[in-house]
């Protein structure tokens, strides 16, 4: 995926001008964003597809890029079955959900398109807790979705 940067588009509703920008997850950032900060960034269906541990994963989230009362969305796939109960995360099932899911998280994880069979939620929500002051996560099937805001700067 290469690296693109599109005109801001202004809103007839509120006039709010937005940047939209569009960058490789598995590369250092682009020269145009090393000192942006926006109020919005996503991460969808993309870290499902990072190799390695789920903590190197979480740790990969930009808050960087996000003004003081940035707020960061997205959703990643995991590997099996999770549900939430008061404690956190706990594992309802190691079986995907269903013969095609289970086929195609077994075909993707052989040919390393994505690395998500040890994916655990309660490292994301740990994570992106000691990160951001506001954090909501919730499982939905096989999917994890999160909504953070307002990161933790070290100097703070």
């Amino acid at each position: 995926m290469t690296s693109a940067r599109f005109s801001p588009v202004t809103s007839p509703r509120d006039m709010s001008t937005s940047a939209l920008e569009l960058a490789n997850a598995g590369e250092p950032l682009p020269e145009s964003l090393q000192n942006e900060k926006f109020d919005l960034a996503s991460l969808f269906h993309i870290l499902h597809c990072m190799p390695g541990p789920t903590t190197s994963k979480a740790k990969a989230i930009a808050k960087s890029l996000l003004t003081s009362h940035g707020v960061l969305v997205g959703c990643t796939l995991l590997g099996k079955q999770w549900e939430k109960t008061d404690g956190g995360y706990v594992l309802k099932n190691e079986k995907p959900r269903g013969i095609m899911a289970g086929t195609v998280l077994r075909l993707y994880n052989k040919r390393g398109i994505f690395d998500n069979w040890h994916d655990d939620p309660n490292v994301f929500t740990r994570v992106l807790e000691d990160e951001f002051e506001h954090v909501e996560t919730r499982v939905v099937s096989m999917m994890f979705t999160f909504r953070t805001a307002k990161p933790r700067r070290a100097n703070a």
